[in-house]
């Protein structure tokens, strides 16, 4: 290896090429705001909901379905809002369309859905707000939207969680 390759490789592990994208420090508020959304996720993802395989394996494929949709706005923020434009908001919204159907097929109750469009209403109108405003105002109360979604994600991981029915004749019985 000669001295300009070895540049070449140490130039690149510092990241100073010109290829890298700008982008927002890891513990900004845009990025940390995602927790909030990200631990109800990630919990509905390792907790069974389910009695049965077919069920356990819808509820971890819509667990994975809004965990790539916060991974996906995560990746959004962190970049400045210039990678994965306008999936991240059309996969957002498809994902949000899927969560109301599977807990309507999980017989939540409908007071519950329906207080999770009303959280939906307020986050639309505030996403209107942050993105209505100038750039240092989208900065300020964008993050908030995020805060906002975590208890509509939130919200939903609880009622599917507490929608379960216990049918005695699907569980095994207790060996006396």
């Amino acid at each position: 290896m000669n001295d300009k390759e070895k540049i070449d490789i140490a130039t690149c592990c510092r990241r100073e090429t010109p290829t890298e994208h700008e982008h927002r420090e890891l513990f900004s508020h845009m990025v940390v705001s995602h927790v909030f959304m990200t631990l109800p996720c990630i919990y509905w993802l390792f907790y069974n909901f389910a009695i049965t395989t077919d069920e356990q394996i819808l509820d971890k494929f819509m667990a994975i379905i809004m965990t790539s949709s916060v991974l996906m706005s995560i990746i959004y923020h962190y970049y400045y809002e210039r990678i994965l434009c306008n999936i991240e908001c059309n996969w957002s919204i498809y994902s949000t369309i899927f969560l109301n159907i599977y807990m309507f097929m999980k017989n939540v109750d409908n007071l519950a859905i329906a207080q999770g469009w009303l959280i939906l209403i307020v986050l639309s109108k505030y996403l209107d707000f942050s993105f209505s405003a100038d750039n240092n105002c989208y900065e300020t109360h964008h993050p908030f939207c995020h805060y906002i979604a975590g208890l509509y994600v939130s919200h939903c991981v609880y009622n599917l969680q507490n929608s379960v029915c216990f049918d005695t004749e699907v569980l095994p019985k207790p060996i006396v």
